[in-house]
């Protein structure tokens, strides 16, 4: 990834840009990911050190909810941005993000719930960690409820790693029964290389 400045950014993404800030409450990077099969798909994204805790970093696309939002009911009236949070030593989370964010724009459903099959592994992050599961933001308070701008609505998913057995778990039971089982287990979710709470090293 390359460092990208704000000159051609839209007002509204200038305002995403605002959000974030606030949110992670910290200084932030911005890099721009293009993806290498399809160079017109583009996607920034936010980096913040130390956020919302020490030793981790936050992170959120700006640009995602430039393209249209498709769920399984069809294609959605608001538009969608995503963040993060991983260890801050895991250097290519944010590329991992951004390629959820891609595969958006590229018209894979989106949805609290939905998984990007073997993202994680495309990156070699984890050992144990395979896939991203899109669940409601939880680790910045209210920060991230939807917001609407000068010409569209965003509102926001949070992008969790999650394991091969916990995906499967997911798709059978539900994603809030995967979830519920986060809970229980008290699970870092900070950690991509913790062990998963479906199947082997359980």
């Amino acid at each position: 990834m390359s460092e990208e400045n704000s000159q051609g950014v839209s007002d509204d993404d200038k305002a995403i840009a605002r959000k974030l800030a606030a949110a992670f409450n910290r200084p932030i990077k911005v890099f721009s990911h293009r993806d290498d099969e399809q160079d017109d798909l583009e996607v920034n994204v936010f980096y913040a050190p130390d956020a919302p805790a020490r030793g981790v970093a936050s992170y959120g696309t700006i640009g995602l909810s430039n393209s249209p939002l498709f769920t399984p009911k069809g294609e959605a009236q608001h538009r969608l941005e995503l963040v993060g949070a991983c260890a801050s030593e895991v250097e290519h989370f944010p590329n991992a993000l951004a390629t959820v964010a891609m595969k958006i724009m590229g018209g894979h459903p989106a949805f609290p719930g939905a998984i990007f099959h073997g993202v994680i592994d495309t990156y070699k992050l984890s050992p144990t960690m395979s896939s991203m599961m899109l669940v409601d933001p939880f680790l910045w308070d209210d920060s991230f409820a939807a917001e609407t701008l000068s010409a569209k609505t965003v509102a926001w998913l949070q992008a969790i790693p999650i394991s091969k057995e916990e995906a499967q778990f997911a798709q059978a039971n539900g994603a809030d029964a995967l979830t519920d089982l986060f809970v229980e287990e008290q699970i870092d979710v900070y950690d991509i290389e913790r062990s998963s709470v479906v199947g082997r090293g359980a």
